[in-house]
């Protein structure tokens, strides 16, 4: 071969290559513009098609062409579209069940490991043990035994190469066993990335036409709703199938006319409401289940809530409009058929809903995408139409209702005259009762505040006991008056729950011990925020927890737990004790009811206390509740709204301290009491406070109430608050008297007897309410002391005055040279201790190395103690007490004309003149010589 013929074919092969890619890029690009020009997600298919034949016009060797959808579940189902050999003949979208055949399972396998490209083989009697299975199977099970045979005949195995995307994989088989050139491969690759984008484009289309369809459906339920709910009587009803009409038109369900039924089991009979095929509505029928055979099967499935349907020829149509012609449903046939000639065939749908059926006819039977949006329609009517059922019983019953309430009126009215009376009555006596009731308790506290013998005030206590529980019974049936006339009002912030409810609780520990009662508190968390009146929540809770000790035996146990559900706080009190018979229960929060009422019954009661817990809950917006069985105990439940989360913790403790929760004294009445603050002095946390309490739960309450305002350190006995006071030297201590290993006497015996400790002033909080231990208590060297259940606010008051006492008394000696032990304090560990250290100083005064470090030594402490201690009594550290007692000195012996300057000030220690003359002018106002001059 020539050059140039060797030239010319190189020409020819390459416009060959060239008129190839040509085509192949004419084929991709009618691909692509029919993707782009796809509408509706049902083009797809022409989509497919379309790839199927220019795969074939590309002349490749193979026998099929077929689009895979990848998807999760391609182990368990194939889904695609297929075509023969032959360009003209397509098979639309099929699904097949996975077959666990090689050809199957390579396929499945690949295509979810991503993008790529693969070429698979198999021998003829693998291709035909598989064929085997697949004609089994729709739609390969109706292909004709000459098609069989054809593929079985076929020599050769089987080979495919498959292009993987994401959403799809294409791939093309061989029936003889003939594999792809290479240049074959890389078309099929490229035809799957073009097939990849115009399967995206269809789901793009696939979820608007779904979102369309659900706002249309949304949409069309609306106005069902809207219309039934405008319905106001039995009349209005005749609206139904106009409205049912227009919705099936705007939903797009093909139908001639349409209907509801409405079935009532009671009377076993169905109202019909039908339409003419122009949409007209006609008068409504009432049919009895059993009327025909389409009443009765259309109720039958609706029993089941299944949808019903029935066809219907010419002759059928005109049977059923002739009975009700007879029965009297209709007057004419041409009124109901909406013309003179009946339709020729009609399929009836029956969807079923709550209240009966919906039924559309159409000349063919509805798909099930159709039926679909038949039961959207039919929901949502149904959801409308019991509105209106519900507004139809209101109005029957409100005729009835308003001849009922003329009569309660008069009833309610004679009623509240009574109940008036009664009030007015309580109020009255009860006020009346008050203030001889004050007189007696206030002679009683007289008398025995005197030099009486022990008998007598036995005597007198037992007065004042029962004195002050009449005035209890007394205070709460003013507040049930106050409550029946509504001029209780709340005085509510948001406290924490837990800390109130847990305070009050172990207030109960000295009762609970001396009847070996069990106690225990639990909560699911350490602060709830509620919105509760402190002094009527703890009427509340005392009423409660009193009866709880009441009706508990020895041996017995009280456990109060709280927990959160949604937005409310329950609160369980349970006791062991006798509990209350079931057929009490309902009556127990009655006023003055009580469960014992006979003349020889165990336990005293009025009946007051838990009808006044029970409206002071309702007040708060709660609800009480009582579980109990005779016998084994009773659970009373407590159920308040809660307060805002948002609020911190350091603010909740805040509003406990600022506000000053109340806890009354179970034995003392209720007192009017001023508003008081914490004291501004312990802003900046610089005043420290011991709290000495053997119960944790009362230690960490008292500790909430504090902890804004002071550094408060803690210890659990009388040994470990001993400790702990010498090395801190804490500005207050509070402590209780039962305690192990030191009792709270001992304990403040020992704090007074040391001279580290001495000084500071002690509150005692104790369950001993009696008055000899109040002495015993005093007599120990307590400032104050205060009875469990302590109120917060007068706790507050105390420490809060004590300091304001101490910090006055500092100021007073803060800048006074002249120190008398005896006016700092009456107590004498303290005057010793000032004693000594201004004897040591004294004698120390010419020593010029004399400095802190050796009083804190000589006084056998250590500087911080000595500087606290001092601080505290005259509000001088040692320093400042050493340079004023020097300076005092110095002023003497210049007043006597004993020495010059110079010897008075080396002689007392100090080595810088200067220092001395400026220390000297601050101290007495003028220099050394002017007040030796007496200038």
């Amino acid at each position: 071969m020539t050059h140039s013929e060797s030239y010319i074919e190189v020409l020819k092969k390459e416009l060959a290559s060239k008129n190839r890619e040509l085509k192949i890029e004419k084929a991709f690009e009618k691909v692509r513009e029919h993707a782009m020009s796809m509408r509706h997600s049902s083009d797809l298919q022409n989509i497919v098609n379309i790839v199927a034949r220019e795969l074939n016009n590309m002349n490749l060797d193979i026998t099929g062409v077929f689009m895979l959808i990848n998807n999760d579940e391609i182990d368990k189902q194939f889904t695609f579209w297929g075509s023969t050999g032959v360009a003209e003949i397509y098979m639309k979208k099929a699904a097949i069940p996975f077959l666990d055949r090689p050809i199957y399972r390579v396929l499945a396998e690949a295509t979810t490991k991503g993008e790529h490209f693969f070429v698979e083989e198999y021998t003829r009697e693998e291709k035909n043990e598989f064929f085997e299975h697949l004609f089994k199977y729709p739609p390969y099970n109706s292909s004709t035994p000459e098609w069989k045979e054809q593929v079985y005949s076929r020599e050769g195995g089987y080979t495919r190469s498959v292009s993987v995307s994401h959403y799809t994989s294409i791939f093309v088989v061989n029936h003889f066993g003939r594999r792809l050139s290479d240049d074959d491969n890389k078309i099929l690759k490229r035809f799957g990335q073009v097939f990849e984008q115009s399967y995206t484009r269809f789901l793009d289309i696939q979820k608007a036409e779904a979102l369309a369809r659900e706002a249309i459906k949304q949409a069309s339920a609306d106005r069902v709703r809207g219309e039934i709910a405008s319905m106001r009587t039995s009349e209005d009803l005749k609206r139904i199938t106009t409205i049912i009409w227009r919705e099936l038109e705007t939903l797009e369900v093909p139908f001639i006319r349409c209907g509801v039924f409405i079935v009532d089991k009671e009377t076993e009979e169905v109202q019909v409401f039908l339409t003419t095929p122009d949409g007209k509505s006609l008068a409504a029928m009432s049919l009895s289940f059993d009327a025909n055979e389409i009443t009765s099967n259309a109720v039958k499935h609706w029993k089941k809530n299944e949808i019903y349907k029935e066809h219907w020829n010419k002759e059928k149509f005109i049977e059923w409009t002739k009975s009700m012609i007879d029965t009297g449903q209709i007057q004419n046939a041409e009124t109901y058929q909406g013309s003179s000639i009946p339709p020729e065939a009609l399929h009836l749908h029956f969807v079923p809903f709550t209240q009966g059926i919906l039924y559309v006819g159409n000349v063919s039977t509805l798909a099930n995408e159709k039926l679909e949006l038949v039961k959207t329609l039919a929901e949502a009517f149904s959801i409308a139409y019991a509105r209106y059922e519900d507004f139809k019983n209101v109005e029957e019953a409100k005729n009835k209702i308003e001849i009922t309430l003329n009569e309660l009126k008069i009833a309610q009215a004679q009623l509240q005259e009574l109940d008036k009376l009664k009030s007015r009555f309580f109020a009255n006596i009860s006020h009346e009762f008050r203030t001889p009731l004050t007189l007696i308790l206030g002679q009683i506290d007289s008398i025995m505040s005197g030099n009486i013998g022990m008998k007598e005030k036995g005597k007198l206590q037992v007065a004042d006991r029962n004195a002050k529980r009449l005035l209890t019974l007394i205070n709460q049936l003013l507040d049930l008056s106050r409550l029946e006339s509504g001029s209780m009002e709340l005085k509510a912030e948001q406290h924490n729950i837990v800390s109130f409810l847990k305070s009050l609780f172990y207030s109960f520990e000295s009762l609970a011990e001396s009847k070996r009662i069990i106690l225990k508190f639990e909560s699911e968390f350490n602060i709830i925020p509620v919105v509760f009146d402190p002094d009527k929540m703890e009427k509340i809770f005392l009423n409660i927890i009193s009866n709880a000790f009441n009706f508990t035996d020895t041996e017995g146990e009280i456990e109060v737990g709280l927990s959160t559900i949604d937005s409310i706080v329950e609160i369980r009190i349970t006791d062991s004790g006798i509990g209350i018979p079931s057929d009490r229960l309902p009556n127990i929060f009655d006023r003055f009811y009580q469960v014992d009422g006979s003349a020889t019954r165990k336990h005293e009661g009025t009946g007051i206390g838990l009808a006044l817990t029970k409206e002071l809950i309702e007040l708060h917006k709660g609800n009480i509740s009582v579980n109990s069985k005779e016998g084994e105990g009773s659970e009373f439940i407590l159920q308040l709204p809660l307060g805002d989360y948002e609020i911190k913790k350091d603010e909740l403790y805040k509003q406990l301290a600022d506000k000053s929760l109340q806890i009354n004294n179970l034995e003392t009445t209720e007192a009017e009491e001023k508003n008081t603050v914490l004291s501004s002095s312990g802003s900046d946390n610089d005043e420290i406070i011991l709290i000495v309490e053997d119960n944790p739960d009362v230690r960490n309450y008292i500790r909430e109430l504090l902890e804004t305002g002071y550094r408060v350190i803690e210890a659990s006995n009388g040994e470990e608050g001993v400790s702990k006071a010498k090395d801190e030297i804490p500005d207050l201590i509070i402590t209780d008297v039962m305690m192990p290993e030191m009792d709270g006497f001992q304990f403040c015996k020992k704090v007074r007897n040391n001279e580290k400790t001495s000084h500071i002033p002690l509150v005692m909080l104790t369950a001993k309410a009696g008055f000899d231990d109040k002495i015993e208590g005093l007599e120990s060297g307590i400032d104050a002391y205060l009875t469990k259940p302590f109120k917060a606010k007068e706790l507050i008051v105390q420490i809060d005055n004590l300091l304001k006492q101490r910090k006055l008394l500092r100021e007073r000696f803060s800048k006074s040279t002249v120190i008398k032990p005896s006016e700092v304090s009456a107590i004498s560990a303290d005057q010793v201790f000032l004693q000594k250290t201004i004897q040591k100083i004294e004698n120390h005064f010419g020593d010029s190395q004399f400095s802190v470090e050796h009083l804190a030594e000589h006084l056998n402490m250590s500087i911080s103690q000595l500087n606290r201690k001092l601080n505290a009594l005259i509000g001088q550290p040692s320093g400042q007490l050493i340079r004023s007692l020097r300076l005092q000195r110095a002023a003497d012996l210049l007043k006597q004309n004993s020495a010059s300057v110079s010897e008075i000030c080396y002689n007392l220690g100090f080595n810088d003149h200067a220092y001395f003359s400026r220390a000297f002018k601050k101290q007495f106002g003028c220099s050394p010589s002017s007040y030796k001059n007496g200038n």
